[in-house]
């Protein structure tokens, strides 16, 4: 009896949130507005239908911005209004599904919400279902998967594009060569942050829940996408090692040393494994680093190369390279400091010139 009490509850609010779709003015939204309630049911037992997912991608993406405008405020209005878990979590696989699957207008969208500004979009921190205790112990997944979709759109503002969606076109790896080291250090930390958040093992297992399963099923998606980011730019790293100065190569290692960190761990995260190719070069990079004792009197040297990255606008002045050039050049300056001409005859063809 209480089952079926409990059924008809569902029934009655999603027919509620149908009529209040229905009850708000510009008409021409309605077809949205009715998909994403149908896609956020209150039924627990069925994650979102894939017809209503294709929907909301095809009719928002495919329109003026206002219209995905209005997909994106919709969707998350109906977030952070409800306390049922399930639409809770409903809600979240649709926007981790246009994170991944969504045309370009929803994905900006997406992206720079709030339009007032803010990193806590889904803001979900207090999120608890007191309906049942199976609300109750499903909330704190809820809240994980939110935390969890936030530092992955926030990766996603640094890096320029949603990581979980495929790269872009063109030469991504030419891209990355051509940042700053500072550049670097950020994409690589936005990156770690939202494996950190993935390797939490307390979320790890929370049953067979289908809504659940659908969302550890897009969860493990991003994984491979995301080690494969990671992979990208610890190549960079490494290359990099004999230009770092002593501050930047610190901060590396910090980074480094957080993702190698899970990486040792043995067990499968949701059965995935990570890439012994990414786990190598986390390992050869902390290897080939100097020690911090060994660097501890170089923070107050000049900086060994610029700030730049390999193929930065300017040269890479070392104290070796200003060495050949004084040698060359028999010029009696410090490491870094450009050489003043000074007068002297030469010989350069058979003409006079000046001695640099």
């Amino acid at each position: 009896m209480g089952r079926r009490l409990r059924r008809l509850v569902v029934a009655l609010k999603d027919t509620a949130s149908i009529g209040k779709a229905l009850a708000l003015p510009k008409l021409d939204l309605l077809p949205i507005r009715l998909a994403i309630v149908e896609a956020t049911s209150h039924d627990p037992s069925s994650p979102p239908p894939h017809r209503h997912i294709s929907t909301i991608l095809a009719t928002a993406g495919h329109s003026s911005r206002l219209v995905a405008s209005t997909c994106v405020s919709s969707l998350l209005d109906r977030l952070h209004q409800t306390r049922s878990w399930a639409v809770a979590l409903k809600c979240l696989i649709v926007v981790h599904r246009i994170a991944q699957q969504g045309p370009f207008i929803l994905q900006d969208q997406l992206g720079f919400y709030p339009p007032a500004g803010g990193r806590s979009i889904l803001n979900l921190a207090n999120f608890r279902d007191h309906s049942s205790p199976e609300g109750w112990a499903v909330s704190s997944w809820v809240r994980w998967y939110a935390r969890l979709l936030e530092s992955a759109l926030q990766a996603s503002r640094v890096l320029g594009y949603f990581f979980n969606s495929g790269r872009p076109d063109g030469d991504l790896e030419n891209d990355v060569a051509a940042m700053t080291n500072v550049e670097l250090l950020k994409e690589l930390e936005a990156l770690v942050a939202v494996m950190e958040e993935i390797y939490r093992p307390e979320f790890q297992d929370i049953g067979r829940n289908s809504v659940v399963a659908e969302a550890t099923r897009l969860v493990v998606a991003d994984l491979h996408l995301l080690q494969e980011e990671l992979l990208l730019r610890m190549r960079e790293v490494e290359e990099r090692i004999p230009g770092l100065c002593f501050p930047e190569l610190a901060d590396f290692v910090s980074a480094v040393k957080r993702l190698g960190a899970l990486l040792e761990c043995p067990a499968l995260v949701y059965g995935v494994k990570a890439t012994g190719t990414l786990r190598d070069s986390v390992f050869r990079f902390l290897h080939a680093a100097p020690k911090p004792s060994l660097l501890a009197g170089g923070a107050n040297r000049r900086q060994e190369f610029s700030e730049s990255a390999r193929f930065g606008s300017g040269r890479l002045v070392s104290p070796e390279t200003d060495k050949i050039y004084n040698t060359i050049l028999g010029v009696g300056i410090g490491p870094g400091r450009p050489a003043r001409l000074r007068p002297g005859p030469i010989i350069l063809s058979g003409q006079a010139g000046y001695r640099a």
